[in-house]
């Protein structure tokens, strides 16, 4: 690889390291996992790294992180995992959350979001945590732009109902708030651990 392209690629490396960890992390719920999958991910883009196209390298060392835990999660049997967290705005005199409280539903996403499969767990981290429209995602992932918005749909409410615990009036509330939802314009917030 010439001297221009391992500068790029170190470039891209220090820039990108926070949020690839953050994306590992919430492929696979544990931290050190995270790490080996981006270090994976990056050991096996950089003999290519001078032919990608300027602008896609994020979109492509993520894709490769989806196949790499996808592979991991068909070698272990079962899927892992990629917690997100929907919030509500802190406007308006409302009172700050709880962090103790945000700690505890968080770990209650992680449990509940290592029961997705990797496609559906990919697609609502791209989307809701990584803040990427339906047609980057679906870029990114290699499938239809319809595939993803089904699989979001379908990753939402299983997450839902896992979150929800069987709670009947949490469901109806949720699903009001479904029922109201455009399926073009997600409003959905996450809580993003930086």
């Amino acid at each position: 690889m010439s001297s221009d392209a391992d500068a790029r690629f170190a470039v891209f490396v220090d820039r990108e390291s926070a949020a690839l960890l953050r994306f590992g992390w919430y492929l696979t719920s544990d931290p050190e996992l995270a790490r080996d999958l981006v270090q994976e991910a990056l050991t096996r883009v950089y003999p290519r790294w001078a032919a990608l196209h300027r602008g896609e390298e994020v979109a492509y060392v993520r894709r490769t992180m989806v196949n790499l835990s996808r592979d991991a999660a068909r070698r272990r049997g079962r899927a892992a995992l990629l917690p997100w967290h929907r919030t509500s705005g802190v406007a308006g005199g409302q009172a700050l959350p709880d962090p103790a409280q945000q700690v505890t539903e968080r770990g209650a996403v992680v449990a509940a979001l290592q029961q997705l499969p990797t496609r559906q767990r990919a697609v609502v981290v791209l989307r809701h945590v990584c803040d990427l429209s339906e047609e980057q995602v679906a870029r990114e992932l290699r499938i239809s732009v319809g595939a993803v918005k089904s699989a979001a749909s379908r990753g939402r409410t299983r997450l839902r109902e896992l979150l929800t615990d069987g709670d009947p009036d949490q469901q109806d509330a949720d699903q009001d708030d479904t029922d109201n939802d455009d399926t073009d314009n997600d409003d959905t917030e996450v809580e993003v651990a930086r």
